[in-house]
């Protein structure tokens, strides 16, 4: 059995990939790309390795099962790829990759409050002081120098479309919570995708054409977005939310516009200051004070959380 410092770094390493899709998204609209034909390729790059997980984990797709729970499964299709994809995706073309990842990382304190709410999971001082930390880091790492100066910092109407991303991926995460539990992970994977693809097909059908004009890098790009952050990674988060509980997941997730920062400082070009460095030690702070020394939920495969399971 893992200590919780494992599954830790275990839901870090996803945010890390996580922060790349940002400056990687953006790079692909600036090369012309369509947003909408980003978010269909994603979709189905990921539901092509869906259909590999489940012979290789030796199972058979678990039809009855998905018909059982098919709202809240066709719900996490929505919410965590096909929605969630085309809305970051058309606010990261019209918006920088931090200044997107700022608002799409308003997730932890919208996990961390209605998981507290929805899910009753422990919330206590210390989860709150850090989300106040974590969220006031996130400020400063994304506005930069500009919220001091008075420029460089507002919203438009591309933010407001990457906010309702950010509630379509706490919803998400919530859904996972709750319900993901009643299907492998395996299996629930290829459910949410296989959804995620039908809501797609209109696009994905109009777009088709596009796919013989791809260049090499974009294909790879591409392959990189479908098969990393939206298929590995997504089986890695189901798995932290499980043993860790959402809110604890929410705050790791602080660290995602920081990544995506530093990456878009080293990739795109974009500024990357002392305020906002300040700013990223402040997230560190206040996802430590958050996660360290707080109560975990049960995790459902085991009934009993992870810390009364290393007790027992």
């Amino acid at each position: 059995m893992h200590s919780k410092y494992f599954y830790f770094a275990l839901v870090g390493i996803v945010i890390v990939a996580w922060g790349s899709v940002y400056p990687a998204t953006r790079y692909l609209t600036m090369d012309g790309l369509s947003p909408y034909f980003i978010s269909v390729m994603r979709v189905f790059a990921t539901f092509i390795m869906s259909c590999v997980t489940i012979p290789l984990s030796g199972q058979k797709w678990n039809v009855p099962a998905f018909k059982k729970h098919f709202w809240p499964f066709v719900a996490m299709g929505f919410t965590g790829a096909f929605g969630f994809f085309i809305l970051m995706n058309l606010g990261v073309q019209y918006t920088e990759a931090g200044k997107s990842s700022l608002i799409v990382g308003l997730n932890p304190l919208l996990i961390v409050i209605f998981s507290s709410i929805l899910l009753h999971e422990p919330f206590g001082w210390r989860k709150g002081l850090g989300v106040v930390l974590a969220l006031g880091g996130i400020v400063l790492a994304v506005a930069g120098g500009g919220i001091f100066a008075h420029t460089g910092f507002s919203l438009r109407w591309p933010d407001f479309i990457l906010f309702l991303a950010a509630v379509c991926w706490a919803s998400y995460t919530l859904l996972s919570r709750r319900y993901g539990h009643f299907l492998s992970y395996s299996q629930g994977f290829f459910w949410i995708f296989a959804s995620a693809l039908v809501m797609s097909l209109p696009l994905l059908i109009y777009y088709w054409p596009c796919i013989s004009q791809l260049t090499v890098k974009q294909w790879l790009w591409l392959l990189y977005l479908g098969l990393g952050p939206g298929g590995v990674c997504f089986l890695l988060w189901a798995k932290g939310i499980n043993v860790l509980g959402a809110s604890v997941c929410g705050m790791i997730n602080s660290f995602m516009p920081i990544c995506s920062i530093i990456i878009s400082a080293l990739w795109l070009g974009e500024t990357l200051t002392w305020i906002q460095i300040t700013g990223a030690l402040l997230v560190v702070a206040g996802v430590w004070q958050g996660v360290n020394k707080t109560a975990l939920p049960v995790n459902y495969e085991t009934g009993r959380s992870l810390e009364e399971a290393d007790e027992g």
